[in-house]
């Protein structure tokens, strides 16, 4: 990664990767490379503009048999895409502030079908695209409280090029909220987390998108320090025990009840 500066408002971030991977069938390699542009408008506000192109090889489970249920399809293409990105932030004092303009594009997504009548998970290559508007407000005082909230609005599309959905489909969902409050008094840490998922679609593999409720995904976790090197946590997820769908295609995966986990953490 190389830090330019171009004078003192204009700096420039150049990042590259070189991936290489061989296997039984075919050899990868891939050089994906990023860039971004940051203007300090002032000390509290600057501007960014983002551009970076993305690399994911197939998991050996997606391209070579691992179980019972997959049909491994060892053709698989590694996925690539660009990603754009362009923005504000504000830091003033313990405020943050951000509000970002995003599309990405990736030509061979890596996707997963669930054929229900078989009962079995296959692998393909589909064209995938989203646009989108992310606002964002942080609150981090050293005091005791301190909060986040973020609103995302989306249009994920997708295609499968020579089937029968070779048009591009809604997928996912178009409006997330997410949230966080965070309480510290002496060495106990409380945190509250929550994601909300609306304008949600299934999106079949061999039909029309359509709409389904939305989620909502909560967790809670209690954190104990009695000294510098022990560490006591309760951790609850699904605090509002909701019964959702966290799917997107024809199979459905529900989450599971309120389920607590404690754990105890020493650092030597």
């Amino acid at each position: 990664m190389i830090l330019t500066s171009l004078d003192t408002k204009n700096s420039i971030i150049i990042g590259a990767r070189e991936t290489w991977t061989t296997g039984a069938i075919t050899n990868y390699s891939n050089f994906s490379m990023s860039g971004q542009w940051l203007h300090k408008m002032n000390d509290e506000n600057s501007l960014y503009l983002s551009v970076a192109q993305s690399f994911i090889m197939p998991t050996f489970a997606e391209m070579y048999r691992s179980g019972d249920q997959a049909v491994p399809n060892p053709n698989l293409k590694p996925q690539k895409g660009m990603n754009y990105e362009v923005g504000w932030k504000q830091n003033h004092g313990d405020h943050s502030w951000k509000a970002a303009l995003f599309y990405a594009h990736i030509k061979d997504n890596i996707s997963s079908k669930y054929d229900k009548t078989n009962k079995i998970y296959t692998y393909t290559n589909d064209e995938y695209k989203n646009m989108g508007v992310e606002l964002s407000y942080d609150y981090s005082p050293e005091g005791k409280f301190a909060y986040n909230c973020g609103l995302t609005y989306m249009n994920p599309l997708t295609r499968s090029k020579g089937s029968v959905k070779d048009y591009w489909d809604r997928k996912f969902g178009k409006i997330q909220i997410t949230g966080g409050i965070t309480y510290k008094i002496g060495k106990f840490t409380t945190n509250f987390n929550a994601s909300y998922l609306a304008d949600r679609v299934m999106c079949p593999s061999t039909s029309h998108s359509y709409p389904t409720k939305p989620y909502l995904l909560t967790s809670m976790n209690f954190l104990y320090s009695p000294d510098k090197n022990s560490e006591i946590s309760l951790e609850i997820d699904n605090v509002l025990n909701r019964h959702d769908n966290v799917m997107h295609t024809s199979s459905d995966y529900y989450t599971p009840p309120t389920n607590f986990m404690l754990s105890y953490n020493y650092k030597f």
